[in-house]
């Protein structure tokens, strides 16, 4: 497997075995839910990740990536866009240290993405090769509060320091469907 691919798995194993010595029955539902959550995200199938069951009726996502505004995504068409547009490359996430309380999950890990070097030149990065894959790596934190019944009530991401971007090995890309397999896996948690 793929280094990227085994962290990403990593990533997600990681919040299981915490759901899984979680006591607090609170907490461990918080944990469940956003490990479905985020295998949901990373599998494309973001209509179940928004499911009723699982996030309240107004999130409210604020996103400090990749631009020097926080950026707001309100209500179920806000988070919309934010999948539209954070998923329409291939992202994923790794190198989890995550907590738990009352009020929610807090996160830091590396945001990791896989994009063409044309899009990323179009977006006035300097690269040298336009038909190459470019790995970007970012660190950064996430606040997922949760409401009471254990639903998302929205998420915030921000950028801890700039990107690190370098021209991807053909052994290193991942694809999506390879993303989205591995996320499956952790559906049935």
């Amino acid at each position: 497997m793929n280094t990227y691919l085994k962290k990403f798995e990593e990533f997600l194993r990681n919040i299981e075995e915490t759901a899984e010595k979680t006591v607090d029955t609170h907490h461990r539902r918080i944990l469940e839910i956003y490990l479905k959550h985020l295998a949901l995200e990373f599998s494309g199938d973001w209509a179940a990740a928004m499911d009723p069951k699982m996030m309240v009726e107004e999130p409210r996502y604020l996103v400090k990536l990749g631009s020097p505004q926080t950026i707001p995504f309100d209500g179920m068409s806000g988070v919309t866009e934010f999948y539209t547009g954070m998923f329409a490359n291939n992202v994923m996430l790794q190198d989890d240290r995550l907590s738990v309380g009352d009020w929610g999950v807090a996160s830091f890990c590396t945001v990791v993405q896989f994009l063409p070097g044309a899009l990323l030149r179009d977006q006035g990065m300097e690269i040298d090769d336009p038909d190459a894959i470019y790995i970007i790596e970012t660190p950064i934190s996430m606040a997922w509060p949760f409401d009471s019944d254990a639903r998302v009530a929205g998420e915030e991401v921000y950028a801890l320091e700039d990107p690190v971007i370098k021209k991807a090995n053909a052994d290193e890309v991942v694809t999506m469907d390879e993303r989205a397999q591995i996320a499956r896996t952790f559906l049935s948690c």
